[in-house]
């Protein structure tokens, strides 16, 4: 399988995670010399947590409609409970402009959105390990 038919496949894969109302039209490159960005980390070493984050470049509708109307937008147009990963309710960052997320209601995968970047940020990891994510 080429680069690009790879890299289409894992953009498709993550756009049926992202909740209803959301759309990505590009991956983000992963930030340098993190080990989630490795494709070593998506291995399942002998007692080691599975876990990574994609980052998504929004679309531009989704990216201005989040810096119009936030909070409100989202849970307008995401809702609860619709999507294939039961995302929870959207939530805003403390201290954070234009900064939301949530999780899913198993807590193997969370959301963090951000307006100003255009960018989300879907980050996973094993089941057994969901009860992990906390946020503020």
């Amino acid at each position: 399988m080429s680069a690009l038919a790879l890299h289409k496949r894992v953009l498709r894969r993550a756009q049926r995670l992202l909740p209803a109302g959301l759309a990505a039209v590009a991956m983000l490159s992963p930030p340098a010399g993190r080990w989630e960005a490795s494709p070593l980390s998506r291995l399942h070493w002998k007692g080691a947590p599975r876990r990574g984050l994609l980052g998504l470049r929004l679309d531009p509708s989704v990216a201005t409609a989040l810096t119009d109307r936030g909070l409100d937008w989202l849970r307008e147009q995401c809702g609860t409970g619709a999507d294939t990963a039961h995302y929870g309710d959207w939530q805003a960052l403390a201290g954070g402009e234009d900064l939301y997320w949530t999780r899913s209601a198993s807590g193997a995968l969370a959301l963090l959105l951000d307006a100003r970047q255009a960018s989300a940020w879907l980050l996973w990891q094993d089941p057994e390990e969901a009860t992990a994510w906390r946020c503020c």
